[in-house]
């Protein structure tokens, strides 16, 4: 009974060095946690910076371990607000696993939103599954967002019936800048389609800046009637002329044959189509129609 009362004993006093030394290490270690500082609540910077432009003004310090701007990083930038601002966080930890976090907001000296660019006529068999063919946008911050294009039609529209179809072109880039395009889909039969005139243009969009000049026909390029391609002259065409032959080494059409719809005011920022026209009298093949689009900025083209 004696020794187990001296084991008891001894294993209290044990029991009270090893809490002791516990507390010891702990009242030792960085309870506050370490601190960031930051020298302003907005900063600005270009869309080329990488993420160490945002780390400018940034410190942080620890009472234990010193100085910690070195280890500040950025731990997200958030989503464009309603003003262009983007919030940044930043995150640091200490040698004892303390965290400390900061944001502030963040805006870009030379952001634009995406470009939508389209090289070829929206023009589509009922059969087609490719609908943004020809359509591509490219981003100062993302690059290419192609894949990121939404066509957005009305909600009963049923692109598998031929017909002319108003949409709009969407696209975004992951910080939740936006660029928007109406544009007209023309939806074909192409046992009807593709006997019709075949018109080309120079431009299917055009981008100007206010107060440039623009003639609408000088977007004419070529078309095919039948099986021969026709370049647009101003006067003097070869289509419809006697004598005419299908081995003639350039076949030439008149520009005044087109007519041209739609009006582009470029003192006026938006975006214009213009609607072209070709009706075939000589050899009765039908009407053929193409689209331009003309995006006036009110800064310069984009």
């Amino acid at each position: 009974m004696k020794i187990l009362k001296t084991v008891s004993i001894v294993v209290f006093i044990v029991s009270v060095i090893l809490f002791g030394g516990y507390l010891a290490k702990e009242n030792s270690q960085d309870q506050a946690g370490p601190e960031i500082s930051l020298d302003s609540d907005h900063i600005q910077v270009s869309v080329k910076d990488d993420k160490e432009a945002l780390l400018a003004g940034v410190t942080a310090s620890d009472a234990g371990d010193g100085d910690l701007t070195g280890a500040v990083c950025v731990e997200s930038v958030g989503p464009f607000d309603e003003e262009g601002n983007r919030v940044v966080r930043y995150v640091v930890f200490d040698s004892d696993g303390h965290v400390a976090r900061a944001f502030r907001k963040m805006s870009y000296t030379d952001y634009t939103a995406p470009v939508i660019e389209i090289s070829g006529p929206l023009t589509f068999s009922t059969d087609s599954t490719n609908l943004v063919e020809g359509i591509t946008v490219v981003d100062c911050l993302d690059g290419d967002i192609t894949g990121s294009v939404q066509i957005i039609f009305a909600d009963d529209t049923k692109t598998t019936r031929p017909g002319i179809y108003p949409a709009r072109l969407k696209a975004r880039n992951s910080a939740g800048g936006t660029a928007e395009l109406p544009v007209t889909y023309e939806i074909y039969d192409p046992a009807e389609y593709n006997r019709l005139p075949r018109l080309t243009l120079n431009n299917y969009l055009l981008r100007l800046k206010k107060g440039d000049s623009f003639n609408a026909a000088d977007q004419l390029s070529s078309v095919v009637i039948g099986s021969t391609e026709y370049q647009f002259v101003r006067e003097n065409g070869t289509y419809g002329a006697s004598g005419e032959t299908a081995d003639m080494s350039k076949h030439t059409i008149d520009q005044s044959l087109v007519t041209i719809t739609g009006e582009v005011d470029t003192n006026t920022a938006g975006c214009y189509e213009v609607d072209y026209s070709l009706k075939d009298d000589v050899f009765s093949t039908g009407t053929g129609t193409a689209r331009l689009y003309v995006v006036i900025s009110e800064g310069g083209a984009e």
